[in-house]
């Protein structure tokens, strides 16, 4: 065998061998992609990329910091949600957010303590459950939009409650809610009916002022 000819012969093992080792690298590269999507996809986050060996160790580490940076931003918006939720508690507003998709249609996402305790239930889970506290109350929530504000009368362990209950659309985790705002106007119809009261006792003591007059003439 002649050296030119020898010579394109290792050549060409050269270069096969680069094709493959290429393909192999790309191939592990691939794998290793596909592992870290499905684990964030699952929300597990218990792994690890060694940085040992050599080949691998540029491409382990950029995607260990993709890991650390995903946990870290995880983690933030696990705060966040942790401190509006503190925030959903303290108001005097009750909140309830219900699923409106096909498949869960009704059901309560979440509700405040606020809107617990002004329903007087211990826990809300679906709308439905709003019929054993009044027919009317539950038909509200079903009603209730963005464009039309509802009213509703119903009693609980402090007696008789009125609500004015207004509501949003939106989008959670690609699926269309409602949330509801429950407010307590027991109080302000409490002062319209006094009001009521003392303009009705105002006209008819000026009535009987006037015929008891008209009888003295």
């Amino acid at each position: 065998m002649n050296s030119p000819t020898l010579i394109l012969i290792l050549l060409a093992v050269a270069v096969v061998s680069a094709i493959v080792s290429r393909a192999y690298f790309l191939r592990r590269i691939y794998r290793k992609l596909n592992y870290m999507l499905d684990a964030l996809e699952d929300k597990e986050t218990n792994f690890h990329f060694s940085e040992e060996k050599f080949w691998y160790r540029r491409f382990n580490r950029t995607l260990n910091r993709i890991h650390v940076l995903y946990d870290r931003e995880r983690q933030e918006i696990a705060e966040q949600e942790k401190y509006y939720g503190w925030m959903l508690e303290q108001v005097h507003t009750g909140i309830v957010v219900v699923d409106l998709s096909e498949k869960r249609k009704g059901q309560v996402v979440y509700s405040n303590s606020s809107a617990l305790n002004l329903l007087g239930l211990a826990t809300l889970s679906h709308v439905r459950q709003l019929r054993s506290v009044s027919v009317e109350l539950e038909d509200a929530f079903w009603k209730v939009s963005s464009n039309s504000e509802q009213r509703s009368l119903f009693y609980n362990e402090q007696g008789k409650i009125a609500v004015s209950i207004s509501a949003s659309e939106a989008l959670l985790q690609g699926e269309r809610v409602k949330i509801i705002a429950l407010n307590d106007i027991t109080g302000e119809m409490v002062h319209n009916e006094e009001l009521s009261w003392n303009r009705l006792i105002r006209v008819l003591t000026h009535e009987i002022m006037n015929t008891e007059l008209r009888l003295l003439h």
